[in-house]
Parts: structure tokens; C-alpha cells; sequence
């Protein structure tokens, strides 16, 4: 990772199969790095911690308004060909899903 410049990444993902959870990086003064230890990786970081950690960087990802504000963010679509066996979400999908997993 620091490649790519990074400072902090945290993740906790299925990528089609098993989760996996990672940090990388000096645990920022916002963290809350105690649920890290969840013995469910899905309850590591979850997307109300998300979230808080967005807002304190000044982002806010969850309201809609913020896409829409001068120097927010920008909603990206993807187009074209993917890599193989790719599927495409939307958040309804995923959030629906990720409380069946609960």
C-alpha cells in the first residue's frame, strides 16, 4: 500500500467467497478500533462505523445532498466490459443482503 500513498486503509470484504478483514497504516485519532477484534469479521466495521469515520473526514457519503453540493463527491457509473464472472449491486442489494448474513 504505500505505493499508492496510503496513510490508513481498513477493509471488510467478501470478494465470492470467504470474508477477509485488513488494516494497514496508524490507527486515525477517530477509530474506533476496539470492535476490530469481533470475532464475525462483517461486525469489525460495519457501515454505521463507516459512516462516522466518513463524517469526520468530512465526508458524507449517506446523504444525498452531498453528491449534489459544490466540491462534494461525484457519483461514478461504470461502462463497459468488467473482468469475468463480475456482478453489479445496487445499495438496496447489498444492504438487503448484508442483513440476511446477520
Amino acid at each position: 500500500m504505500q505505493d499508492y500513498n496510503a496513510v490508513r486503509s481498513i477493509s471488510a470484504m467478501n470478494d465470492g467467497g470467504k470474508w477477509s478483514f485488513d488494516t494497514f497504516g496508524e490507527v486515525l485519532p477517530f477509530e474506533e478500533s476496539e470492535p476490530y477484534q469481533a470475532k464475525r469479521i462483517k461486525d469489525r466495521f460495519t457501515p454505521e462505523m463507516l459512516d462516522r469515520y466518513l463524517k469526520a473526514m468530512g465526508i458524507h457519503a449517506f446523504d444525498e445532498a452531498f453528491y449534489d453540493s459544490p466540491g462534494g463527491a461525484y457519483l461514478v457509473e461504470t461502462q463497459g466490459p468488467t473482468w469475468p464472472n463480475a456482478q453489479d449491486f445496487t445499495l438496496e442489494e447489498v444492504r438487503a443482503r448484508f442483513t440476511e448474513e446477520s
